[in-house]
């Protein structure tokens, strides 16, 4: 029977978190003390300590984190190749990089959507009220008019969620307009930037491919980029596998990423070839979410607007009717 492992700390946490490690490594602090000054939320902090305790005890402190939820699986085995490589200190900027990156696009993305869906409430609580005032509507049917529109939200919301859920769903995502490519971009950037710090870390390549190929979540892309280890194994350099195996251009994200590949691999620097390619994608994928980040709220307020307008034309305060009886 597997051990469930904890609920995984947020991404701005992690972010924090290997930033005082890196910090704390590059001032050539034991793991033990540099856990034992690492302070995080009250809620968080009790997982510290513990992954302080286990490597008092000798415990690897990588293994000890995520068993505590304060590492990723990928996390871990990198700063585990990490460790047995030398030092940590880049691994640990990387990933600290890497995690606040994540960090802001979300936090942006939340931050421009929670107006607009604190707009769209108030006007779920208050367009009922002239009616119910009037007394020409109940409480109870104040009630049910305030909550109709949320419990329909929250139908779609789950029904989305069901559709998302399905198997075939992963390669309909990636049609659609716009936000298809972007989402195939990213899927492919965790690869080459996983493969690319394990690579740099020292995993041997046979052993980092099955790892950056797990931080795919897109089942289409998984299944594709899963037949590039095969490839290698008959004999392909990488950049051919992936041209062998990737058959979707825009799987790659970028199809310049098997130029800079061989040419890693010519010259000796495909990690760093990686880095700089899985750079210049943040880059790119970041400037794009910011304008989602700026669009789609302006679509979610036009979109509140109308239905307000649509509620009063079509409410009792601008239809006329007759009087009873007439």
């Amino acid at each position: 029977m597997t051990t469930r492992l904890p609920a995984l700390l947020s991404t701005r946490l992690r972010a924090e978190v290997f930033a005082h490690l890196a910090a704390m490594e590059q001032a050539g602090l034991p793991a033990q003390k540099a856990w034992g000054l690492l302070k995080l939320p009250a809620p968080w902090q009790p997982r510290v300590d513990a992954v302080k305790k286990a490597v008092g005890r000798g415990s690897n402190p990588a293994i000890a984190a995520q068993s505590a939820g304060l590492f990723s699986t990928l996390e871990a085995k990198l700063v585990i190749a990490a460790l047995t490589a030398g030092s940590p200190a880049r691994a640990y900027r990387r990933l600290a990089e890497r995690c606040a990156l994540r960090a802001h696009t979300q936090s942006q993305l939340r931050s421009r959507f929670a107006l607009p869906v604190a707009v769209w409430v108030v006007a779920c609580v208050i367009a009922p009220v002239p009616p119910w005032v009037a007394g020409t509507l109940s409480t109870a049917g104040y009630l049910w008019q305030v909550a109709k529109p949320l419990v329909s939200l929250l139908l779609i919301a789950g029904a989305a969620m069901f559709l998302l859920a399905q198997p075939r769903s992963d390669a309909w995502l990636l049609k659609l307009p716009t936000l298809g490519p972007a989402l195939a971009r990213g899927q492919a950037q965790d690869f080459f930037d996983s493969l690319g710090l394990l690579l740099e870390a020292g995993v041997p390549m046979f052993e980092a491919l099955p790892m950056a190929v797990s931080t795919i979540s897109n089942r289409a892309m998984r299944q594709a980029y899963a037949a590039v280890l095969p490839r290698m194994q008959q004999g392909a350099t990488l950049s051919q596998a992936l041209e062998d195996a990737v058959t979707a251009p825009h799987f790659l994200g970028n199809a310049r990423v098997l130029e800079m590949i061989s040419t890693g691999e010519a010259s000796g620097t495909l990690p760093d070839m990686l880095s700089r390619h899985c750079q210049a994608e943040s880059q790119d994928l970041a400037l794009f979410w910011s304008d989602v980040a700026q669009w789609l709220p302006r679509i979610a307020y036009a979109a509140v607007a109308l239905w307000i307008a649509y509620g009063l034309l079509t409410g009792p305060g601008v239809t006329p009717q007759l009087p009873a009886g007439i």
